[in-house]
């Protein structure tokens, strides 16, 4: 099992390979996921490189011998998904952040970290255009669904740069054969902040999107995780109670998504 401070009451569980994980969520998500399928399907084949979770499967684990009135009747409904921070070197997440782009209840003091735990730039060099080319293709995909809540979930390994280049040469030539051909997963599963200009990454659909460059360099001592999470939510009556709540209590300009001023 593992720890989060998520305040879904969801539990989660890692494999022993720490490939996929295991949560468990409301029957209401599972209604979510069941019509979305389809398009979700269609979407990660359209563009390899979306930033949406990978779904491996979801599950009905249905409960014998329980009590119809009892609260062990109700089903157990879980999904099997690809743990974003998994590398086959096994490097270590040293800082974890949970991204809404909303200053309201987003600062806490350990585990994963949110936005205004946030204090450092991150930079993708020449891959920022194209990390905010797919964040809006993606975006654009889940509010067509009317799916909300949702956050950029980055993780980070520190390293030096000897470090980093000693492990790029351990790869060998299996590093060629990638399993996922997201361009946000090709070093190590992540990105690693680098001084060399990388080489121009495939389109990212069929539609072939423009590349282009960005004038930012980089340090070169960072493995970035980046990956979207939560995305079975929907803007339902639950969701727009506490939205209107949230608009009396707080400024609403504080609740306006603005990554510009993370990347």
């Amino acid at each position: 099992e593992v720890q989060t401070v998520g305040r879904s009451g969801s539990f989660f569980y890692k494999s022993e390979d720490s490939k996929y994980f295991i949560k468990t969520i409301p029957s209401s998500e599972y209604n979510t996921f069941t019509k979305l399928f389809p398009s979700y399907y269609q979407h990660i084949k359209k563009y390899p490189n979306s930033l949406l979770p990978r779904f491996m499967g979801v599950y009905r684990l249905k409960l014998s011998g329980a009590s119809y009135y009892s609260s062990a009747h109700r089903d157990i409904i879980f999904v099997v998904m690809a743990n974003l921070f998994y590398s086959e070197q096994k490097l270590e997440i040293k800082e974890k952040y949970d991204l809404k782009g909303s200053t309201i209840g987003r600062y806490v003091d350990d585990l994963t970290f949110k936005d205004l735990n946030l204090k450092r730039k991150i930079h993708l060099g020449k891959l920022k255009k194209v990390f905010i080319q797919q964040l809006s293709i993606d975006s654009e995909w889940m509010c067509s669904h009317g799916i909300c809540d949702y956050s950029l979930l980055v993780g980070l390994h520190l390293s030096d740069k000897k470090s980093i280049q000693t492990l790029k040469e351990s790869q060998g030539p299996k590093s060629l054969e990638k399993k996922d051909i997201s361009y946000f997963k090709k070093d190590f599963n992540g990105i690693v902040e680098s001084t060399h200009t990388p080489p121009q990454p495939p389109p990212l659909s069929t539609s072939n999107i423009i590349y282009g460059s960005n004038t930012e360099e980089s340090d070169g001592d960072i493995v970035y995780y980046l990956g979207l999470i939560d995305i079975l939510t929907t803007y339902n009556l639950k969701k727009r109670g506490e939205n209107a709540l949230k608009g009396m209590l707080f400024d609403r300009v504080s609740l306006i998504l603005n990554l510009i001023f993370f990347f």
